[in-house]
């Protein structure tokens, strides 16, 4: 690697024992790997769709060569990210502190990654319940502090509801009741625009009456949704919520469960089909690693 020979150039420099030490300790622990541009610039890897550049004065401090802080808004997050991670590179070391952004926090902490010079990896789901959706608050706030161009820091934004939604689909089916079960197995059974539901859909709380009688977009796709699983029209659509509201049932559409990405985590069996979203799987492993991959821990000697 590039940082390796840089390392190699200053060490036959320096005679104080522990500033050899040190660079020798760096040179085993860079979560990258850097070509140094002495026009004060350093590209990490040569992939053109996939550069960043960080100003050569970053690395003066030793915050920038400690392990990236990957920050998400719940610290589990972290942990099935890097879960995936291992799905593609078992034997990968992944240098990374886990940044618990605190949910509606997340900017705040963000903020302070900014202020901070440490090396982030802001990743952020959207908190949209449907295609056409608005961006969730936390997601303003953090696409708002982003604006600030810090070059030491990469967002990256997950165009799914949730965290949840990147569940395998098999996975899904094996930790819900029965009536989350028959709801995923309608919506796999209309085709294409399954995906789209499934990148969307409140995993957690599902669809309510409550959520969509107070907002006419999310209304309309609720009974698009119901003509396109029930193969019904909108007069149907109108009797469920009839009979809903008669029956004081809030649940238009069930929640799949509560507490699924903690199922994940502790289930022995990771190696589910990921059925829809394999290719963002990839690309979060790919982002991950290019920040985070480093060789196992050495002895400074």
């Amino acid at each position: 690697m590039a940082s390796e020979l840089l390392c190699d150039h200053f060490q036959s420099k320096l005679s104080d024992s522990r500033a050899k030490s040190a660079l020798n300790y760096l040179k085993n622990h860079c979560s990258f790997s850097y070509d140094v541009d002495w026009i004060m610039q350093v590209v990490i890897n040569d992939d053109k769709n996939n550069l960043h550049e960080i100003s050569i004065d970053f690395f003066e401090k030793t915050s920038s060569i400690q392990p990236v802080h990957i920050l998400c808004e719940n610290a589990q997050d972290v942990d099935f990210f890097i879960n995936i991670c291992k799905m593609y590179s078992q034997d990968t070391n992944i240098n990374y502190i886990a940044y618990n952004g605190g949910g509606s926090d997340t900017a705040q902490n963000l903020r302070r990654l900014q202020n901070n010079n440490f090396l982030g990896l802001v990743i952020v789901d959207t908190d949209k319940r449907f295609p056409d959706d608005d961006f969730g608050e936390t997601y303003k706030k953090v696409e708002k502090v982003s604006r600030r161009k810090v070059k030491h820091i990469f967002l990256h934004t997950l165009n799914f509801h949730e965290i949840e939604n990147l569940l395998p689909f098999s996975f899904l089916i094996k930790i819900t009741n029965s009536n989350g079960c028959d709801f995923l197995k309608k919506i796999a059974s209309i085709g294409d625009v399954a995906k789209e539901i499934l990148r969307f859909y409140d995993m957690k709380k599902g669809i309510t009456l409550d959520a969509i009688q107070n907002d006419d977009s999310y209304y309309n796709f609720a009974a698009e949704l119901y003509k396109r699983l029930y193969k019904s029209n909108i007069e149907g659509f109108t009797k469920h919520i009839d009979s809903l509201i008669r029956k004081r049932n809030n649940a238009v559409f069930p929640p799949i469960r509560q507490d699924a990405i903690n199922k994940y985590l502790n289930d022995k069996n990771k190696y589910y089909p990921i059925n829809y979203f394999e290719d963002e799987w990839h690309m979060l492993a790919k982002i991950i690693l290019t920040f985070s991959c480093a060789r196992e821990d050495l002895p400074i000697s």
